[in-house]
């Protein structure tokens, strides 16, 4: 049986339109690498832009959380005290200098209440940035109180731009 032998000229030709076509897919493979990279860094940024908003919502639950157990701890402190009247206070008011009750004992609950008031807000000044506190009688007839907590949010704070005060409060009211 005789099979029909292929023509040289057309191998040949064949040939020639591979090495065409060869010729012709030079420099593709760049191409296809330089937009695999340019969407691999676009897709890199905003992960990094996820990374720096997570990080900044953190340091700012963190300060909230601060505040809520900074307010809680004041509000247990009166309700301990025979008069939580004494606890009373305004932003502008400045820092009780008390006796330290842990070194002697207090005479009164009014002395009491002074340190508890220079401790606590020492300890607010040193762990809130710009740290104040509030502590007002809502309604006498109930006992009620309010214990507000602000603090200086400029690094939480997402469109504070050039607010110079980027104040957050905390307030827990609670009944005595």
């Amino acid at each position: 049986m005789n099979y029909p032998v292929p023509n040289m000229r057309i191998a040949m030709l064949r040939r020639k339109d591979l090495k065409r076509s060869n010729f012709r897919q030079r420099g593709v493979g760049l191409i296809e690498v330089l937009v695999t990279m340019l969407v691999l860094s676009i897709g890199l940024l905003g992960l990094a832009g996820l990374q720096t908003e997570a990080l900044r919502l953190n340091h700012n639950a963190l300060l909230e959380t601060k505040a809520h157990i900074f307010a809680s701890d004041i509000a247990e402190r009166m309700r301990l005290s025979r008069q939580p009247t004494a606890y009373l206070r305004k932003y502008s008011d400045p820092i009780p200098n008390a006796n330290d009750c842990t070194a002697q004992i207090c005479d009164s609950a009014a002395e009491l209440a002074a340190w508890d008031l220079e401790e606590w807000l020492t300890r607010l000044e040193d762990q809130l940035p710009s740290g104040q506190a509030q502590i007002i009688l809502e309604d006498a007839a109930y006992g009620e109180y309010s214990v507000t907590v602000r603090y200086d949010d400029q690094r939480g704070a997402a469109d504070a731009g050039s607010d110079a005060n980027a104040f957050r409060e905390v307030m827990v009211v609670t009944r005595l």
